[in-house]
């Protein structure tokens, strides 16, 4: 029902109290669940209607910002993948991967190694990889348990995901630099992950990266990855995939970088743009104005 001022809520969605009713009217044991009757009986405000239409125009446009920031990111990641698949496609010289790189598999663990933050060491994992290539320091776990030296982390690193869980198995082969951490005790990272070692100084480590990231060899990794539920990379049949030789790898590196430093600043602007449509979004629904 149409209310003619912006009055205060008779139920605050985000209180406790409206909280503990909607977990007390839930049911299900494993997922919790609530019936429409019980959230149909909460009452809110409404604006007036041309305050509404006001709030819906704000909205929509930052709707539309976040849209075209989503699409210039899409765009450059296009690119990207367009100027190494021309690469690979153009050059006719090739390598195999077991002549400029060893791999070094992960740490085998257990759900019972994992302990709250802080209390063991940090434990990289296939939560670490994001699908973009990037480390996201919020899938580190953190485990006690006996580690080799070998297994040791450090930052600047470089490692791919031998794992995935999606049907689309996109996640395997997916690499990404390890930023590092700070903290206490130094991490170890997971069989769900292989870190790749150069044989040779010739090659720059990000010249590698990119190599990995070339749309054959993602395909290709993907080949090689089986299971129903599970997919798990067969990491002995990758040191034979084929990558070209790059004649002059600091000029495609530059071109590479300049792509990079966009997408740097396209995920900054997205990131602010994010927080930003919160700020205004609460604001506007909790009745206050925004100038």
């Amino acid at each position: 029902k149409q209310k003619t001022a912006y009055e205060i809520p008779k139920r605050d969605w985000s209180s406790d109290v409206c909280s503990s009713d909607l977990v007390a009217n839930s049911t299900g044991s494993i997922t919790r669940r609530i019936k429409w009757k019980q959230i149909a009986k909460y009452e809110f405000a409404l604006p007036p209607l041309d305050e509404q239409q006001r709030i819906v125009k704000l909205l929509s446009s930052c709707s539309r910002y976040e849209g075209a920031l989503r699409q210039s990111s899409a765009a450059t990641n296009a690119i990207r993948i367009s100027i190494l698949k021309e690469l690979d496609e153009s050059t006719q010289e090739r390598c195999r991967l077991d002549e400029i790189i060893d791999l070094e598999r992960g740490a085998s663990y257990k759900s019972t190694d994992y302990v709250d933050v802080e209390k063991g060491r940090p434990f990289l994992n296939l939560k670490c990889v994001t699908r973009q290539g990037t480390f996201s320091s919020s899938g580190v776990k953190w485990v006690r348990a006996d580690f080799e030296p070998k297994n040791v982390v450090g930052a600047g690193e470089l490692f791919f995901a031998n794992t995935d869980l999606t049907p689309g198995r996109l996640l395997v082969g997916a690499p990404f630099f390890f930023s590092g951490l700070d903290t206490r005790e130094k991490p170890c990272f997971s069989m769900d992950l292989t870190r790749v070692r150069l044989k040779t100084d010739a090659l720059p480590l990000e010249l590698i990266y990119h190599l990995l990231n070339i749309p054959r060899v993602r395909s290709k990794m993907r080949a090689l990855t089986g299971g129903s539920t599970v997919g798990h990379l067969r990491l002995a049949r990758v040191p034979e995939i084929e990558v070209p030789v790059v004649s002059d790898p600091e000029s495609m590196l530059a071109k590479l970088r300049r792509l990079d430093g966009i997408s740097g600043l396209v995920a900054g602007v997205e990131d602010d743009s994010r927080g930003l449509a919160v700020v205004v979004r609460e604001r506007l629904l909790g009745g206050s104005d925004v100038h």
